[in-house]
């Protein structure tokens, strides 16, 4: 039992822009609001639920997307009803187990707590189990169809035409919020949206994690680190590249950021189907670890550095994150070592070293690379290989 997203609102009826549950959208591919959808082994075919709109609704808002399209997109039956949380427990009669989305505002939310509350005697004929639906979506959404992987790469090329868009911003003087608005501006301008607030991080800033003041001034000799990413479709990219601001990288930079991307190309030969994604993180970690030594910035054995997790302190994350109809898509790769890497599920590989304060011979400041990969049958894709990241590449970017 799966509804459409709850309206959030800013303040005082002032709403939010909607944006429609990623499991809805999943098994009906539509944005519209205010429908349920019903799969049941009782029923010969999913059960599209819905009210017809008021004169008033559609004078505000418009009028709907035509659920007989959506319906015939899915197989589905339509059922128009008044009351959708009585009809949707009327089809529920017979039904022993009912898996439903946890999400508070939504029918399916509403209607399995108000029969969990009723007692035994009147529950006669209803589910006795409740199980959360991300039990059923989860194993299906990790595993991505070519239609998927397709609308990924989609979001991965925006992304890329919106990065090379604002090279001419990239210059000392500009202002972070400048930068962040320019890149949403060219997602939208492609046809899509923006897939979480962009980061948009330089000097010292960057060594915060998930930065978003846009406050800084950029400028000459310090590094800019951008995160962002366009969502096409409701499916998302997430990119992350480290800029010179003044065209060139000093060497002391540039050995710093060598040794981000090594980590990176290390922990991304890792994957393939059975990896376990403890196996990347620990790659990417040894490497930065060895160059985290060749700074100067740790002393000692790098085995040992390694064992004693020397490393923490300037690359605090885990290594990635599943990644599709949401940023942070479905799974649990970020927090459980024992996740295995299967074919068709599309992760991010994002290693950084992240120094607060002047360190060795390094300022204040923060470098992540990141990517978008596929696991495939043989081993992984780069979705986003075509974005630049070597040394030379990069600055070829700053050569407008």
């Amino acid at each position: 039992l799966i509804s459409s997203a709850p309206e959030k609102y800013k303040s005082r009826g002032t709403g939010l822009p909607y944006r429609q549950d990623s499991d809805f959208y999943y098994l009906s591919g539509t944005t519209q609001k205010d429908l349920t959808l019903l799969i049941s082994s009782t029923c010969k075919h999913p059960l599209l639920i819905l009210s017809k709109p008021t004169p008033s609704k559609i004078l505000w808002e418009g009028a709907p997307e035509n659920p007989k399209k959506i319906a015939s997109a899915i197989g589905a039956e339509l059922v128009f009803s008044n009351d959708i949380k009585t009809e949707v427990k009327k089809r529920l009669n017979g039904v022993q187990r009912l898996y439903y989305q946890n999400t508070p505002g939504t029918c399916g939310w509403e209607v399995a707590h108000e029969l969990m509350m009723l007692s035994s005697w009147y529950r006669r004929g209803y589910p006795k189990e409740f199980h959360h639906s991300d039990a059923l979506l989860e194993p299906m959404r990790l595993i991505k169809t070519r239609a998927e992987v397709a609308l990924i790469k989609e979001s991965i090329d925006i992304t890329h035409a919106a990065l090379t868009g604002i090279m001419p911003l990239m210059q000392s003087g500009a202002k972070e919020f400048e930068i962040a608005a320019a890149l949403e501006y060219y997602f939208r301008a492609c046809g899509a949206e923006v897939a979480f607030p962009s980061i948009v991080a330089s000097g010292p800033s960057a060594a915060t994690l998930h930065y978003d003041k846009l406050s800084r001034t950029l400028s000459k000799g310090s590094l800019l680190l951008i995160d962002c990413g366009a969502q096409r479709r409701m499916y998302a990219a997430d990119i992350s590249r480290v800029f010179p601001i003044g065209a060139k990288f000093s060497d002391a930079q540039k050995e710093l950021y060598q040794i981000v991307l090594a980590a990176q190309l290390a922990a991304i030969k890792k994957i393939r189907p059975g990896a376990l994604i403890k196996s990347v993180y620990q790659k990417a970690a040894y490497t930065l670890t060895e160059g985290l030594k060749d700074l100067g910035v740790l002393r000692g054995r790098v085995s040992t550095l390694f064992e004693k997790q020397a490393y923490k302190p300037y690359f605090p994350h885990s290594i990635g994150h599943s990644l599709g109809l949401d940023v942070h898509d479905i799974g649990d790769l970020r927090s459980n070592d024992t996740s295995v890497l299967e074919e068709g599920m599309v992760l991010t590989v994002e290693p950084g070293l992240y120094f607060a304060k002047k360190t060795a011979k390094l300022p204040a400041c923060g470098v992540r690379i990141e990517d978008n990969v596929l696991v495939t049958a043989t081993g992984n894709e780069v979705l986003s290989r075509r974005i630049p990241k070597a040394v030379q590449d990069v600055e070829a970017m700053l050569d407008f």
